[in-house]
Order: structure tokens, then sequence, then C-alpha cells
């Protein structure tokens, strides 16, 4: 366990891994988990407790990275071993450590079926969320609106990136909200954080939705389905 834990905690202290709550519990699990095990050998009872608490924060830290490789990666053999085998690993220890530490006790059977369900539940979250992965983009927009009020959309990553998606829309409304909000110049929009959510089951997208236009929220969510988009969507994988 503490080697296969061990690359995704020099990862967290090298780099950081997203927001600062996130690095900091990374950063402190792992010497909490090698405490832990010092603990359980010697047979403390704390160290059983500790041991399951590190197991419950890993494993519901793992859970989108496990949806991702899922749904994305399931063929990287390198997250198999860094990512996927630690978290069957802590999902396990879930299951074991409620029955050994309580099995001499008259109700041990009900905590040990209660601590297997939640293992299993855990281990099926990410399945679950397969059929409905949503992710948030920042995507750069060159939007055109025609004499007819046709709004044309190239969603790029960010400008001057030559990979994009064109959507189409009639909707008086985003016109409007476009006018409003973007920056006009010699006729095109620009809208430098236009927020998109992309909508997956398992790994093929299914649609995406326009969410904001920089930090104005719309009022409606305009949404297009896979057959309604032209170009390249390969950036959107998360």
């Amino acid at each position: 366990m503490l080697i296969a834990l061990f690359p995704i905690s020099i990862t967290a202290f090298a780099y950081g891994m997203g927001s600062y709550t996130v690095t900091w519990l990374y950063m402190g699990l792992y010497p909490t988990l090698i405490v832990a095990i010092f603990l359980a050998i010697r047979n403390v009872n704390l160290g059983y407790y500790l041991l399951y608490f590190t197991a419950l924060t890993y494993s519901i830290l793992f859970l989108k990275d496990v949806e991702k490789y899922l749904m994305f990666d399931i063929r990287s053999e390198s997250l198999l071993y860094v990512l996927f085998l630690p978290f069957i690993g802590t999902v396990a220890l879930l299951a074991l450590i409620p029955h050994y530490l309580l099995r001499a006790k008259k109700f041990s059977k009900y905590v040990t079926y209660t601590a297997i369900l939640l293992a299993g539940f855990i281990l099926l979250l990410p399945i679950i969320s397969s059929f409905d992965g949503q992710y948030t983009h920042h995507l750069f927009i060159d939007a055109e609106i025609t004499v007819q009020g046709k709004v044309i959309l190239e969603c790029r990553p960010h400008f001057g990136d030559s990979r994009s998606f064109i959507l189409v829309s009639e909707s008086p409304e985003l016109a409007e909200a476009i006018k409003k909000h973007a920056e006009y110049f010699k006729g095109s929009y620009f809208i430098h954080d236009a927020v998109f959510q992309s909508n997956y089951r398992f790994e093929k997208l299914q649609s995406v939705e326009l969410l904001k236009i920089g930090s104005k929220r719309l009022v409606n969510n305009y949404s297009w389905t896979t057959d309604k988009l032209q170009g390249t969507t390969a950036f959107l994988i998360p």
C-alpha cells in the first residue's frame, strides 16, 4: 500500500493536486498512513482507526480521477498501477478493517455487512458516474451574428489555437447576450472566457452546453448535441 501510494504522494509534494485543500490532504495523508501501519503492526487499535480514516479519505479523493480513468484512459497501464489499484486497495481496507477491529463483539457481523456495503458503494460510484460524466471548460469564442440573426460560434481552447468546433444557434436571446457582454472587433464578437459543460456517457460525448459568457450567467442554458457540432472536440476530453 505504501509503495502504491508513493508516486501520487510525491506528485502532490512536487506539483500540487489542483486545489489548495486537496494538495494539503494528500501531503498529510501519506505520513498518517505510515504512522497508522506502524501502529497496526504493533497491534495498537489507534493504528487501525487511523488506517480506516486514511483509506476512506484516499478513496474519496480518488473518485473523480478513477471516473476519468474508466471513461478515457482504461488502456493506460501506468494509471492502472498508480491510480486504479491503489483505489481498489483503499476500498478493500474499508471492508476489512471494521471486521478485524470488532470481530469479538456480538454485533460484529452487522458492522461488517455495513462496511462491505459502504466499500461496495464507493467502488461502484465511478462506474455509475461514467453514465453521466459532466465536465466544465473555459473556452475562447469567435462569434458572428448574421443579418438574419443566426449566431455562429467558433469555439477554441484559447485565442490563436487552431483546434475548434462550430456551433450554430438562432436564439435572439443568445445574440443579445453576446452583443451585450462580448468584445466587438471588425465584425466579430470575441468572448475570452466562455464557460461550457460537456456531457459524456462513458467515453462518448453526448452534448455541450453554454453556461456563461465571462462572469455573466445566461438566463437559459444553450445545448447542442454532437450531431450539431462541426469540427474537433478532442480537446474537451478532461
